[in-house]
């Protein structure tokens, strides 16, 4: 009987999710290795101050500098990030950094795409930097965030060295992002709880308040009831799971007006082949994350 509803279950989350890529795009890869050439461009870097602390000699002293990497690195190559003049503060470029880190850390290597393209010039210094060469990012499970897809990996020469241009829609989505989670910040501190709650769940023991990790949409509640959510759970456990991107992170719109207001998003699943986004949305209620049962679009 465990077995039927195992299978039972994998069925209904495959057909009614795999349609849900509502917020990122999935992308080719390719076998070609970074050059060596390209692994020699320098490091860009972001300090911000850290707080004084007053010494025995009644002194104050101030503590080292943190150190934000302003680069993204994939296998082995690095590229620091170049921003346009005016539009990206210093709290939005760590927010991109690091976010591009996230979506693109886990793939290994590169190839130099033939055709550049069309790529809007970024203002640097006052200067405009035009895309010398495109690069196409290798590895399993690559999914970009729509509202940045096709703008990254455009490579451009400041003061000398390759940087990874980062355009003006670029920075406007992340300017979005950023009021998003300044309008909801208790739900963006809670995602990571959440990760990390989900990769300590172990299939083989029974799992409490299994019910508290769902909302179940009313046209499939039935159906959901019959699986159970504790088969659910036990399904899923046991897997390594990353947390969505910022851009990923969106109004519940764009499932259904029914969620009009509440935050959405997607997990990302880390397997020995690499990134897999086979999960159920999940929606931020009541104060905690859950994941979102829905029909299938159609």
């Amino acid at each position: 009987m465990k077995s039927k509803l195992s299978l039972l279950l994998g069925a209904l989350i495959l057909v009614a999710f795999c349609g849900y890529f509502f917020i990122s795009t999935p992308s080719a890869t390719s076998k070609r290795t970074p050059s060596d050439s390209q692994n020699q461009v320098p490091q860009i870097a972001s300090t911000v101050n850290g707080s004084s602390q007053i010494e025995k000699s009644g002194k104050p002293a101030t503590t080292p500098p943190v150190t934000i990497p302003m680069s993204l690195t994939i296998g082995k190559m690095s590229l620091p990030l170049v921003f346009p003049d005016a539009e990206a503060s210093p709290e939005l470029r760590q927010v991109v950094a690091r976010d591009l880190q996230l979506i693109y850390g886990h793939l290994n290597g590169h190839e130099v795409v033939r055709s550049v393209g069309t790529f809007p010039q970024v203002m640097v210094k006052g200067q405009a930097v035009e895309a010398t060469k495109l690069l196409n990012f290798t590895g399993s499970g690559r999914f970009c965030p729509r509202p940045i897809d096709g703008e990254i990996g455009y490579v451009g020469t400041v003061d000398g060295h390759e940087g990874l241009l980062i355009s003006v829609k670029v920075v406007a989505a992340y300017s979005e992002a950023i009021d998003r989670r300044a309008a909801q910040p208790a739900a963006y501190r809670e995602i990571d709880h959440f990760v990390d709650a989900l990769n300590l769940l172990d299939g083989s023991k029974s799992i409490e308040d299994a019910d508290q990790l769902f909302v179940v949409d009313p046209e499939v509640s039935r159906q959901f009831d019959e699986i159970g959510a504790k088969a659910f759970s036990q399904q899923f456990a046991g897997r390594k799971y990353r947390a969505p991107s910022l851009l990923e992170i969106v109004d519940g719109t764009q499932i259904s007006e029914r969620y009009k207001g509440s935050l959405v998003g997607k997990l990302y699943n880390m397997t020995q082949e690499g990134m897999e986004d086979s999960m159920p949305p999940i929606i931020f209620d009541q104060g905690r994350w859950k994941f979102l049962i829905v029909s299938p679009p159609t």
